[in-house]
């Protein structure tokens, strides 16, 4: 029979994973280099900022503008859903990255 676990036993899993998730993130963007980026999903700007060295060209795409204040230095653009607002082949890299705090563990 498993072992049932508390709350607190699914936080900690959690931090660990989410600190896993950020740092992967991380490594990626330390090796794009001189390249056109494209966040879909941008949310807050917290991983799309992330790519706002050595010469990249940062875009954000999301259906609302919820950026935080500090994580305003990079393109943003509306996303109606239906016609997305950029030239094919314009960007070198597209992200989209999940945001961990959707996701439930309990």
């Amino acid at each position: 029979m498993a072992k049932k676990t508390g709350i607190s036993n699914h936080k900690i899993q959690y931090d660990r994973c989410a600190i896993a998730y950020k740092q992967k993130i991380v490594e990626f963007a330390k090796k794009t280099k001189n390249q056109k980026v494209l966040d879909v999903g941008c949310g807050l700007g917290n991983y799309t900022s992330l790519f706002l060295h050595s010469n990249n060209s940062v875009h954000g795409l999301d259906i609302q503008d919820v950026r935080l204040r500090h994580h305003t230095s990079f393109a943003f653009r509306l996303y109606n859903g239906y016609t997305f607002p950029y030239a094919s082949n314009y960007f070198d890299t597209v992200t989209c990255f999940p945001d961990l705090g959707h996701f439930h563990f309990f």
